[in-house]
C-alpha cells in the first residue's frame, strides 16, 4: 500500500510539474501578448492621428470647393473664394462691382445669413445673435475704419461655443487704405472684376438671355452638388458617432448603417451624373 501511495505522489508531482510549467508557458505568453496589444495601440493611435489629419485636409479641402460655386473660374477668383472661406482670419473683401457680397450671400443663402452694416441700429444685436447661435454675418459697405467691439472677435478671443461664428466683411471702396492693425486682424482681399472674371459674366449673361434652360441648369446643378456633397459627410460623420457607441447600447447602429449605405449611393450616383452634366455644360458654354 505504501509503494502504491508513493507511485500516486510520484505521478501527481509529475503532472503539477507539467502543469506549472504550462502555467510559465503561458504566463511568458500573456506578457507576449500584452506587449504585442501595447505596440499595436501605440502604432494605431499613430495612423489615427495621420488619418484624423487627413481626413480635416479632406473635409476643409470638400468645404472649400463646395464654397466656390458662384465664382468666376478664373484662378484670381478661385485663389480669393479660397482665401476668404478659410478660417485662418476673417476676410474683408474690397468689392466695388458687388461680385463678393453677392457670391457670399448665394454661398449662405440656406444658413440664415444675416446682413447688416456698421451703421444699424441693430448691429450690436445682430452681432451678439451670430455669435450666439452660430448664424453666419455678413457686414457690409464698411469704410477705412472699422468698429472697435469688433476686435475680440477679429482676433478670436472668444469661448470655444463661439468659433463657429462664419464672419464676412466688404466694401465698396475701390482704393481704401487701411492701417497696419487692421489688416494684421483680417484677411484682406482684392475682389476687383478681373477681364477673365467679366468674360465669365458676360458669358452667363448672355447664355441666360439666349439659353436661359441652360445657365438655370448649370446654377441649379452647381448648388445640388454642393448639397449633395455635404449630405455625404454629413452621413459619415453621423455614421462615425454611431460606430463609436456600443452595439448593445445602440441596436439602431445596424438601421443607420443599412440607411446610410443606401442614401449614400443614391447621393455618389447623383454627383456622378452631377459631374457628367457639368461637363456638358461647360461644352455647350465654350
Amino acid at each position: 500500500r505504501e509503494q502504491k501511495a508513493e507511485n500516486s505522489l510520484r505521478k501527481a508531482s509529475r503532472k503539477l510539474a507539467r502543469a506549472e510549467g504550462e502555467l510559465e508557458r503561458t504566463e511568458i505568453s500573456l506578457v507576449q501578448c500584452q506587449h504585442d496589444f501595447d505596440v499595436a495601440m501605440q502604432t494605431k493611435q499613430t495612423y489615427q492621428t495621420d488619418y484624423d489629419a487627413l481626413l480635416k485636409r479632406r473635409n476643409d479641402a470638400n468645404t472649400l470647393i463646395s464654397g466656390l460655386t458662384g465664382l468666376p473660374n478664373d484662378d484670381l477668383s478661385i485663389q480669393n473664394g479660397i482665401i476668404a472661406t478659410s478660417n485662418y482670419r476673417y476676410p474683408l473683401l474690397i468689392d466695388p462691382q458687388l461680385q463678393g457680397k453677392s457670391w457670399i450671400k448665394d454661398m449662405e443663402r440656406d444658413h440664415d445669413l444675416v446682413i447688416t452694416t456698421l451703421n444699424s441700429k441693430l448691429f450690436r444685436q445682430q452681432l451678439d445673435d451670430s455669435i450666439a447661435f452660430g448664424r453666419p454675418l455678413l457686414i457690409e459697405d464698411v469704410k477705412e475704419e472699422l468698429d472697435p467691439i469688433l476686435d475680440p472677435i477679429l482676433e478670436k478671443n472668444f469661448s470655444k461655443l463661439d468659433r463657429t461664428l462664419r464672419l464676412y466683411i466688404t466694401t465698396k471702396l475701390a482704393n481704401p487704405t487701411y492701417a497696419p492693425e487692421i489688416c494684421a486682424r483680417v484677411s484682406v482681399i482684392d475682389f476687383t472684376v478681373t477681364q477673365r472674371g467679366l468674360e465669365h459674366q458676360l458669358l452667363s449673361l448672355l447664355i441666360a438671355n439666349e439659353r436661359n434652360e441652360l445657365e438655370r441648369e448649370r446654377v441649379t446643378l452647381a448648388r445640388e452638388t454642393t448639397k449633395n456633397k455635404r449630405m455625404l459627410k454629413e452621413l459619415e460623420d453621423n455614421l462615425l458617432i454611431k460606430l463609436t457607441s456600443s452595439l448593445l447600447d445602440d441596436p439602431s447602429v445596424v438601421e443607420v448603417l443599412n440607411a446610410n449605405k443606401r442614401i449614400a449611393t443614391e447621393v455618389k450616383e447623383k454627383v456622378v451624373i452631377a459631374e457628367e452634366t457639368k461637363m456638358k455644360i461647360s461644352t455647350a458654354r465654350e
